[in-house]
């Protein structure tokens, strides 16, 4: 099985293959000032946010891997806890621990820091929905405060002496239907509610010195639940609004859990496991998952993304102090363009689980797909024709299940035609989503950069032609993928060209791509495929057809060698054809 290999600033692409295995993929990206820190936040479209204590400042880090740094005004502020204030993520509040401030950026960037009454306080976790709370670590208190009302802070003092608050979340009340504030105690071995009178109720975790860190509001299928970390009892912790605690031991000993997100489109919650370099998923029901980080990875803070586009993958970010960087676990998808059911072509999805365990696998897209459990070293075969309305579809896509971030399983795909001859499978090719990001990165804001391009043969002579597909993976806010086709003759002259647009998970399935173009008679060129808008990903494959039998799909990539032109004119015996995907000049 083929494992897809990764590198710092991203992926280390391998040669297409057409029987893939994708595992969930790890992209890392520098940041230079990041320390640890307790949480880090996203805002807006995939932007996420962190901490840099050494370079006093917050970084933003984009999709693309562009970071942003913006220095705070006062040397030694320390910023260490960074949280979003309000849903769509305009307002980034944050702990200053060099100068007992809480700070916060407006939605237009506007930096305003507010003093905490109790000296050398030690902010360490930050919470907020319009009314800012923190955690103070050394002042042993609870502190509250809105910003747009002047003199609203006010400080709670915890009744346990030296409790150590760290983590701090909104989350349910003692009574239904209320809300209350959450937080761990660290040194205390409690977790603590308080109310909006400021009524502080503590309860004790059955593990002794479990050292709570991280504090999340969740949902455990049947009432609103907070999670929580023990870093030194190893295990992550529930607790209900009335106080009642469950505890679930992680697998991997001594792992140090951290931060706690909860992941709404699956339900359970992610954490980070500092020491065995791993970043790892419980379920509601009590399931674990981990997934080990290259490179000794130590991760600290941990968010999830606002999801980008139809088929960008789910994705968990996580920031590692120690070696100044930030991470990116994310599930894949396998793509099968020019697959399809229709008249009396099908294909055939041939998954393989060479593991032990069970594993699911889905085949499909959005709107329609078919879910299989494929046990321990077996192999599963399904067809196109049954995904649920898969009639005239080209693209399909292959995924893991549960957790949204998973493993696919090993895949090989073949188009059949009965109308062909007997016992004839054309194997398809396979593509993996961040191979195809990697190869059409998206534009960034001003454009000027080259744009990507996909070039395929073209063929119209006696007996042989080619047909085009194309599909429209993916596309910022739901906009049309617009794309240039070029008719380039064998000596590099264009010829033709035309201008098309593709909506979001379209397909430009183009029969007689060269006749769309105006060209008529005998042409051997090649197809040039530009992208011309923004942003959007694609991928193709060019259809090779014989005597009105296909009998060959070409990828990216892939090469027409001699000897499998069988049935094929004569000069197929003499000639190869090669088709790059490249970023053109």
């Amino acid at each position: 099985m083929r494992a897809l290999t990764v590198a710092v600033l991203g992926v280390v692409l391998r040669s297409l293959a057409s029987a893939e295995d994708a595992p969930a993929v790890v992209h890392t990206f520098p940041a230079p000032g990041a320390g640890g820190a307790v949480q880090i936040a996203r805002a807006g479209r995939g932007e996420i946010w962190f901490p840099q204590p050494s370079s006093n400042s917050l970084a933003r880090l984009n999709p693309d891997g562009t970071l942003t740094e913006t220095r705070l005004p006062i040397d030694g502020s320390r910023p260490l806890a960074i949280s979003r204030d309000d849903p769509d993520g305009g307002r980034i509040i944050f702990t200053e621990v060099g100068t007992n401030r809480i700070g916060v950026f407006d939605s237009s960037g506007d930096l305003t820091e507010y003093d905490i009454p109790t000296p050398a306080s030690s902010p360490r976790g930050v919470a907020g929905f319009a009314t800012i709370w923190f955690t103070e670590y050394d002042g042993n208190k609870i502190g509250r405060f809105q910003p747009d009302v002047p003199g609203s802070m006010v400080e709670f003092p915890i009744p346990t002496f030296a409790s150590g608050p760290l983590g701090i979340a909104l989350g349910p009340g003692a009574a239904p239907e209320t809300t209350a504030v959450w937080f761990t105690e660290n040194l205390a071995n409690k977790i603590g509610r308080i109310d909006a009178n400021g009524a502080i109720t503590e309860f004790v975790i059955p593990t002794p010195d479990s050292g709570p860190t991280a504090i999340v509001r969740g949902f455990d299928g049947s009432q609103d639940v907070m999670y929580f970390t023990e870093t030194r009892g190893n295990k992550i912790g529930k607790i209900t609004g009335s106080g009642q605690i469950t505890e679930y031991t992680i697998p991997t000993p001594s792992s140090s859990p951290g931060d706690i997100v909860f992941d709404e489109s699956d339900p359970g919650v992610w954490f980070t496991e500092r020491s065995t370099s791993k970043l790892a998923w419980l379920s509601v029901d009590g399931d674990f998952r981990e997934f080990l980080l290259p490179g000794g990875a130590r991760p600290e803070g941990l968010v999830l993304p606002v999801r980008q586009g139809l088929f960008r993958p789910a994705e968990v970010w996580y920031l590692d102090g120690t070696q100044r960087r930030v991470g990116r676990l994310s599930d894949t998808y396998l793509f099968a363009v020019g697959a399809g059911h229709f008249d009396t072509r099908d294909t055939v999805f041939e998954i393989s689980n060479t593991s032990d365990e069970p594993r699911s696998a889905r085949v499909g897209w959005p709107s329609a797909a078919v879910d299989l459990l494929i046990p321990g070293d077996e192999t599963a075969e399904i067809m196109a024709s049954a995904v649920p309305t898969s009639e005239g579809r080209n693209l399909y896509y292959v995924t893991g299940i549960r957790p949204e971030i998973s493993d696919v399983p090993e895949t090989r795909a073949w188009v059949v035609d009965e109308s062909g001859p007997a016992g004839v499978r054309i194997e398809l090719p396979l593509v993996s989503y961040w191979t195809i990001a990697a190869l059409q990165p998206p534009l960034t804001q001003g454009g000027g950069e080259p744009q990507p391009s996909l070039t395929f043969p073209g063929r119209r002579r006696a007996g042989v032609r080619t047909s085009l597909v194309l599909a429209a993976i993916e596309s910022e806010d739901d906009a049309v993928l617009r794309l240039e086709l070029e008719a380039i003759e064998p000596g590099g002259d264009v010829v033709a060209s035309l201008e098309v647009e593709v909506p979001p998970l379209g397909i430009l399935a183009l029969e007689q791509v060269l006749s769309d173009l105006g060209i008529f008679g005998d042409f051997d060129g090649h197809i040039r495929v530009k992208r011309i808008s923004r942003s959007g990903l694609f991928w193709g494959v060019a259809e090779i057809y014989e005597n009105d039998v296909l009998t060959r799909l070409m990828a990216p990539g892939s090469e027409l060698e001699p000897e499998e032109c069988t049935g094929g004119p004569a000069r197929c015996r003499t000639r190869r054809t090669r088709v790059m995907t490249r970023e053109a000049p």
